[in-house]
């Protein structure tokens, strides 16, 4: 609890072994979520969406980062992923 900058250490030497574990990229985003590192969280749940398009969970996790940036344009855009 509170190591968030060796977490965040560790799940990137993970994904450099296992760039397509989407369970690890899921926790990885939610992590960056919760540290308020929205670019990075988006852009590990568009990886995610790249490997399992249209999953409704990421999708809505994708859209809760908009909304936590004030960016609720985006938001609706996300069914076009």
């Amino acid at each position: 609890m509170g190591h968030w900058d060796q977490g965040i250490s560790y799940f990137e030497q993970a994904l450099a072994l296992d760039p397509r574990n989407v369970e690890l990229l899921t926790i990885a985003a939610w992590t960056y979520g919760m540290l308020r590192q929205f670019p990075a969280a988006l852009k590990l749940y568009d990886r995610v969406l790249d490997i399992t398009p249209n999953d409704p969970d990421i999708m809505a996790a994708k859209a809760s980062v908009y909304q936590a940036q004030g960016n609720l344009e985006e938001a609706p855009g996300l069914s076009q992923n």
